[in-house]
């Protein structure tokens, strides 16, 4: 994960959930991105929902996904 973004909506008061799901064409387009140019990068929206339906708040998650042939280690 290269960076993580939370925007607040609502006050959570009770249990909440979220999940995340990459459908078949934004995963083909992955394989195909990283076939080509050996990484990719991919913003997932995941919206947090309470047991009543309010969304509390919008999570993004920023990645960058590569071989670890490609990771820099900074020291």
């Amino acid at each position: 994960m290269e960076k993580i973004e939370v925007e607040y909506h609502y006050q959570g008061k009770m249990n909440a959930f979220a999940q995340f799901e990459l459908n078949e064409e934004a995963f083909q387009k992955t394989i195909l991105e990283l076939e080509s140019k050996g990484q990719f990068s991919q913003v997932c929206e995941i919206p947090v929902i309470d047991l009543a339906g309010n969304q509390l708040c919008t999570v993004r998650t920023h990645w960058q996904i590569k071989s670890w042939e490609k990771v820099k280690t900074k020291l």
